[in-house]
Formats: C-alpha cells, sequence, structure tokens
C-alpha cells in the first residue's frame, strides 16, 4: 500500500480482533496524589532477570490500542514479560487522576519504569530485569525526554528504548499537522480529546474546568483551552516548548 494516508486511516476504520490478554491490574501512586494503571503480562517461563518491555500508548488511546495489543501478543510468546500502562486519566486509571497526561509527563513514566522493578524483583535475591521502553508518538516523546534530561538517573535495568514517530519538537508537529493536508487527522484527534474530557470530568468533578465558550477545534486550540492551563502553563506555546524532547536529546 503506496499510499500514506490509507496506512494511516485503515487501522483505525477496519474492524480488528484483538487477543484476550488476561493482564494483571497494577495502581501505582505518583507523588502528587494521582494514579495511573499498569497491565502486566507475564509468560510462564519467565524468570528474574530475564527480558521485560514497558510500552506506552499514543494520543486518545490506552493500553488496548491495537498496536500496543499485537506488540504484547508477539513478545509474551517470545518470553518476554510485557508491561503496558495508561497515561493519567487514561484507560483503567481514569478515576484515579486529577491532571491530565501530556507529551512531558516523563516524571510519570519514571514511576513506572520504578514500580516494574520492584514488581520484578520481588526479593533481594533477584537479578534485575531486562528492560526495553517502548513509546509511539506523543509517548515517544516522552520516553525520550525521560532518557535525555537526567541520563544519570536512569535505572541501570533500562538497556534499550524504541521511540516510534516522536514529535521531538511539539511546535513543528503542531505546525504540520494543522497544515491543509494534515488537517482531518488534527480534526480527528481534537473531536477525541474533547470526548475523552468529558468522559473524564464527569467520573472526576475535581479536574480543571475550562473557561466557558466556544469549544476548541483545533489542537493547538485544546492546549491553550485545557491541557495547558491544567498542568500550570501560561499558553499551549510554553507548554510545547518545555515538553518537547529535542532539547534534551544529545
Amino acid at each position: 500500500m503506496k499510499n500514506p494516508h490509507l496506512q494511516t486511516i485503515l487501522p483505525t476504520v477496519v474492524p480488528q480482533k484483538l487477543a484476550e490478554h488476561k493482564a494483571e491490574l497494577h495502581r501505582v501512586e505518583l507523588s502528587d496524589g494521582d494514579a495511573i494503571a499498569v497491565h502486566e503480562d507475564c509468560p510462564k517461563e519467565w524468570v528474574a532477570g530475564g527480558k521485560v518491555a514497558i510500552l506506552s500508548h499514543g494520543l486518545t488511546d490506552h493500553h488496548r490500542t491495537p498496536l500496543l495489543v499485537r506488540l504484547t501478543e508477539k513478545l509474551t510468546a517470545r518470553g518476554v514479560r510485557v508491561f503496558r500502562w495508561d497515561m493519567r486519566s487514561c484507560g483503567a486509571g481514569i478515576e484515579w487522576a486529577r491532571r491530565p497526561y501530556h507529551a512531558g509527563c516523563s516524571n510519570d513514566l519514571g514511576a513506572v519504569v520504578h514500580a516494574v522493578i520492584e514488581q520484578c524483583c520481588k526479593t533481594t535475591s533477584d537479578l534485575y530485569p531486562d528492560i526495553t521502553l517502548f513509546g509511539v508518538s506523543l509517548s515517544g516523546n516522552v520516553l525520550l525526554k525521560y532518557l535525555g534530561e537526567s541520563p544519570a538517573t536512569i535505572p541501570t535495568s533500562v538497556q534499550r528504548a524504541v521511540a516510534v514517530n516522536p514529535p521531538i519538537n511539539l511546535i513543528a508537529g503542531i505546525e504540520s499537522i494543522s497544515n491543509r493536508r494534515n488537517r482531518v487527522y488534527e480534526r480527528h484527534f481534537t473531536r477525541m480529546l474533547l470526548k475523552h474530557h468529558d468522559q473524564w470530568s464527569r467520573v472526576r468533578p475535581d479536574v480543571y474546568s475550562p473557561p466557558d465558550g466556544p469549544r476548541p477545534r483545533t489542537l493547538e486550540g485544546f492546549d491553550n483551552w485545557f491541557t495547558a492551563p491544567a498542568i500550570g502553563y501560561r499558553d499551549a506555546r510554553e507548554y510545547y516548548v518545555d515538553a518537547s524532547s529535542a532539547k534534551v536529546i544529545p
């Protein structure tokens, strides 16, 4: 299939039969009082010191997104212990967070990494796991920011990382997706973000309440309306500059 737009759109509109994983749900507490959900799939043959993959989802997704489910199936079949995490307010943890996930939430990934290491090392004699981190799109930027902003603090268990299509310069990314030829994607993501915001605010009425008035129709509009003020930024551009991983990539 040569058309890149068809490659992007078809997987989202064609029904896919996903494997049912009986993942074990873990609640990871964060320093600000929020919590996130982590889903573990452990092959029977896995032993201490074995390979582990921590998988992160993209914008408006969760741990059951088809890409992560397929990766989990392939990795566990090869003896890899897999942990998929729902970013704040997403998936199984929608009721556990008051603050939203965003492109710069590297501290949340750090909390997941430490929780996974603790889960894999039940006793002091257990070998540390051999961890690979995976992020796609927005979480790819989160992953690179995590690795680059304070490399000396990364646990030695983290041996490798894969970031797929990360928007390392968020301003460039937002300008690209708002281009006329990409507008269909921007509209889709904006609708999905608004839908998620409505669902989340119903179960967590204490989340940041945007000002009254017209609802945003663009991604930058949404970030100005909700994301940036909800996480303490003046506006979307300030958030984009601070959260972009490009500035910490060697």
